[in-house]
């Protein structure tokens, strides 16, 4: 016998098709304003399809619900006509402003357990209303894919400007090839390193729990930059970038108003998912200590506070009711599906039943996927889901993910190519890749569980083809 929650998500799944956004480590709490639409705020300028995730061990997969996709092509009509996303980034910008000042000058130590509720209650509810720009990134993305070639996609969305990640590396560069020719004191590399530390720390802050940059950790980064040779490794990188630049122009060129339309599109969502993740970051990094501030008041730790829902977290401050282990088991294995009016949480067997209805894995001999990054590359392959893997990475690997973010950076400059579970050419791996220069393919659904680590494969990002070989 199956609940009612299950069979509102059998019947809501039913003759529908799922769009696969891959996924990422994560915590409950950012999954639940993802996918839950009634969560977010109202006057959303783009409508989305409903949203279902699998979220196994704090990592999802999740997917993006619609009868026939009907939503991209609105949505990418809806971004044409005007500055639909500058509204949406203006609000952003508004809103991140106003809850990184109340997160900075508050002061923990004399605020009521009420005005913290507050105040985490006002953290949510801006990490909501950031939702709306990578969601709607995301549909116009999907909407181009369904008019537009892939190469000319690859080609024309490289940003008319470098990416955040782009200018942090670029910035310990320059120090680095200065540092070589002893160009600077000590005290002087301190204050360089420091104002890059300030600017681009928060960067690598995402969903699950991904810690700051530390000073020593540019150090670090720093001192590895100038035993290799900085200032060929800087100029070869504006090389490809402007080269990268004058390919899209010329293609521009070429291409019909409407289509030239289009494509400048693809390029803008490139720098407006790059706003996000650095907007999401600012406030997740200055949201720590709220974090260990509410976590020294009920004595549960940080983690478990970030796998709690908006309620739930208000109810253990003010009314000190406890929760158990049912947090951490939906944490472990759920699956949540809604829309507008209704979203329900599925734990347990049932779990496992959808999944087997909805969402078998289908194991391929032959992998094909969208080429975002050009090149050929032979290796072992290394599965990264969270950063508990990333000590697997070896140089010369093929790196296997559903996504990555700015913490991955260090992990795709080692990879020999990169398969990716995400399938959009504006994604994080699509971009950074092709910044990098490193062979990738992308939108090949649950490659993260037909490769396995320790495999040989091929990775041919001319022809958007993986084959295994035997080593």
């Amino acid at each position: 016998m199956v609940s009612e929650d299950y069979e509102f998500c059998r019947k809501g799944l039913l003759g529908k098709k799922f769009f696969s956004e891959a996924g990422r480590a994560i915590n409950f709490y950012n999954l639940y304003f993802i996918v839950n639409p009634s969560a977010n705020p109202k006057g959303w300028l783009i409508k989305t399809p409903q949203n279902i995730s699998i979220l196994h061990n704090n990592v999802c997969s999740w997917y993006l619900v619609s009868k026939n996709g009907e939503e991209f092509d609105e949505g990418l009509e809806k971004a044409l006509k005007g500055n639909l996303f500058k509204k949406i980034k203006m609000r952003v910008k508004k809103s991140r402003t106003k809850i990184v000042t109340k997160l900075k000058e508050v002061n923990y130590e004399k605020i009521s357990d009420k005005m913290l509720a507050k105040l985490v209650l006002d953290y949510y509810k801006t990490y909501a209303g950031f939702c709306q720009l990578p969601a709607g990134c995301r549909v116009v993305d999907r909407g181009i894919r369904r008019v537009m070639d892939e190469e000319t996609i690859r080609v024309v969305s490289v940003p008319k400007e470098l990416t955040y990640a782009a200018r942090e590396h670029l910035q310990l560069l320059k120090l680095a090839s200065e540092v070589k020719a002893n160009k600077l004191n000590k005290n002087v590399i301190t204050i360089r390193l420091n104002s890059i530390l300030k600017k681009y720390c928060y960067f690598g802050c995402g969903y699950f729990n991904e810690p700051p940059r530390t000073f020593a950790e540019y150090e670090s980064i720093l001192e590895k930059h100038v035993n290799d040779n900085p200032i060929v490794e800087y100029n070869a990188f504006l090389a490809k970038f402007n080269s990268d630049l004058e390919e899209r122009n010329r293609l521009l060129s070429k291409l019909d108003p409407n289509e030239r339309k289009i494509a400048v599109l693809a390029s803008e969502i490139v720098a407006l998912k790059d706003y996000s993740k650095v907007s999401y970051g600012e406030i997740i990094f200055h949201a720590i200590k709220l974090f260990e501030e509410i976590s020294k008041r009920t004595n549960k730790s940080s983690f478990f506070l970030k796998q709690l829902l908006p309620w739930e977290i208000v109810n253990l401050l003010l009314k000190k009711e406890n929760f158990g282990g049912e947090i951490l088991k939906r944490a472990n294995k759920s699956v949540m599906f809604g829309n507008s009016k209704k979203t329900v949480i599925l734990i347990g067997n049932e779990v496992d039943l959808l999944k087997k209805k909805f969402f078998s894995v289908s194991l391929k001999k032959n992998l094909n996927g969208r080429v975002a990054s050009k090149g050929i590359a032979a290796g072992k392959v290394c599965v990264v889901l969270s950063p508990k893997d990333f000590r697997k990475m070896k140089k010369g690997n093929i790196l296997v993910v559903k996504n990555t973010n700015p913490d991955y950076l260090f992990l795709m400059k080692l990879a020999g190519a990169i398969v990716a579970e995400e399938g959009g050419l504006t994604s994080h791996v699509s971009v950074t890749s092709r910044e990098l220069g490193v062979p990738c393919i992308v939108g090949i659904e649950d490659v993260t569980k037909i490769l396995k680590d320790g495999a040989y494969v091929e990775v041919d990002a001319n022809k958007g083809i993986i084959k295994s070989i035997k080593n």
